[in-house]
């Protein structure tokens, strides 16, 4: 079979369009590149956009939230000033009113004391008028204790609004885990300046408690995990002429564990504790300890005196 030869120029040609196809075909990666590229830009682009809104969106509840607060705090103090306002408008009416109707009856009153046309008698008084005006009286009365009882209300409430406390409200605190009754009665002399005796204080250890809440200073406060508080109850008695002042935890200490060398003194008290001449007054000692604790023993009497010894089994 003969070879067929093609033109030089149709062979060219051919060389270029295979040359052009094999371009076509290494460049097509570089097409799908740029379009990844492309793709993950205006991926990036997007994901900016919704943070930046997110935050502008949080900056404005934020503001929101301030512009709410501070309108409702001056509602609250321009509610409580209106109120104010009203209830002295009303106790200054009320007052002109009395005044005025005091006025009529004086008048009233001089006016029954003439004499009727020259005669010797007195003009009778309107018995059911009188009537009409002490009761109106006693209704303005009754009034005017209304209005007083609204401002003083309106007082303590903005006292406790401008404070953050409810008044009104009292400490609650839980009972007590356990309870020992002890009733001893303690004697302890006391002396003047020179050191001469003139009387004797009954030092009286009525119960002692275990507790997780107590009130100090009419706070509550709550024993952390794992401890308690031993609190001693006290009835002290001053039987001389004249108030006394007394330290109360100089006569009490505590010995947990059996550990009889080291000595806990009270870390909750009243001290100094005045008592009046010739009363009693209660009063209270606390140690916190912990719950593991056992052997609890509480060793009574003066720092320079003997001492007694109470355990306490709960």
């Amino acid at each position: 079979m003969p070879n067929i030869l093609l033109p030089q120029k149709k062979r060219e040609m051919d060389i270029n369009k295979i040359s052009l196809g094999v371009e076509a075909i290494d460049s097509t990666p570089q097409v799908e590149g740029v379009t990844i590229n492309r793709l993950s830009k205006t991926v990036r682009s997007t994901a900016a956009l919704a943070r930046t809104t997110i935050f502008k969106i949080a900056k404005v509840l934020k503001s929101a939230a301030i512009v709410t607060i501070n309108v409702s705090k001056k509602v609250a103090v321009i509610a409580l000033d209106l109120g104010k306002r009203t209830t002295n408008l009303t106790l200054n009416l009320t007052k002109k009113f009395i005044n005025m109707i005091k006025s009529r009856l004086e008048k009233r009153e001089s006016d029954g004391e003439r004499p009727l046309h020259g005669s010797g008698y007195r003009t009778p008084l309107n018995t059911n008028k009188v009537k009409k005006t002490f009761l109106l009286l006693g209704a303005l009365v009754v009034l005017i204790i209304i209005a007083v009882a609204v401002k003083s209300g309106i007082s303590k409430s903005r006292t406790g609004l401008l404070s953050g406390s409810t008044l009104g409200d009292q400490v609650e605190i839980n009972s007590p885990l356990k309870i020992t009754e002890i009733n001893r009665e303690f004697s302890f002399p006391l002396n003047d300046s020179k050191g001469k005796e003139v009387s004797n204080i009954k030092y009286v250890i009525q119960r002692v408690e275990l507790q997780n809440e107590i009130i100090v200073k009419g706070q509550k406060a709550t024993a952390v995990k794992g401890r308690l508080f031993l609190i001693v109850y006290l009835k002290i008695t001053n039987e001389y002429s004249q108030k006394v002042q007394m330290n109360t935890k100089d006569y009490v200490r505590l010995s947990v564990n059996g550990n009889q060398v080291e000595w806990l003194a009270p870390d909750i008290h009243n001290d100094p504790v005045e008592i009046q001449a010739q009363s009693t007054k209660v009063t209270r000692l606390g140690f916190p300890i912990s719950e593991s604790d056992t052997k609890l023993l509480l060793r009574i009497g003066q720092i320079n005196g003997d001492k007694q010894m109470i355990e306490l089994n709960f």
